[in-house]
């Protein structure tokens, strides 16, 4: 009789809990007040520039990222009409992220695709900034070459 005593304690702490947890009000990564401004965290909209500071001839990138509280990366950019796809993941220092975008010629030929690899930072609650690899790949599986890039965020 105790056991069930117990488990229907639990079940009614449980159910007390359970809306507040549903509502996000344990750890929410920003504030969904307007007047309040967003914490330092990932989760957001944000307008980004992607270059390649060691290849000046290689053209930069202004795209834009969509990351979730739950680690996707969604991101569009200059460099072609699809997206991005890709995972970020919070790290001690900050986060790191992987993104894939294919790349395709102006006939619309697909030619194979980006792979970036950055880690980073949230220098505010509006900025943010990374560093890695860009690994361009092409339909094949070829590696074209591996560069040093860097992307700048601001909240969207």
């Amino acid at each position: 009789m105790a056991e069930n005593f117990g488990r229907r304690r639990l079940i009614a702490h449980g159910a007390l809990l359970a809306p507040a947890i549903g509502l996000g009000t344990f750890g929410t990564p920003a504030s969904a007040d307007p007047e309040k401004p967003p914490a330092r965290s990932l989760p957001g909209t944000w307008a980004v520039d992607i270059s390649f500071p060691a290849n000046p001839e290689i053209p930069s990138h202004k795209g834009m990222f969509a990351c979730t509280s739950d680690g996707i990366l969604t991101a569009a950019s200059n460099h072609g009409a699809n997206p991005g796809l890709g995972t970020w993941r919070r790290t001690p220092a900050g986060f790191a992220f992987v993104l894939r975008h294919f790349t395709y010629d102006e006939a619309g030929v697909w030619t194979g695709h980006m792979h970036i690899e950055q880690a980073g930072a949230a220098e505010s609650a509006t900025a943010f900034t990374a560093s890695g690899t860009t690994t361009f790949v092409d339909p094949q599986g070829a590696r074209l070459g591996v560069f040093q890039s860097a992307t700048n965020g601001v909240r969207f």
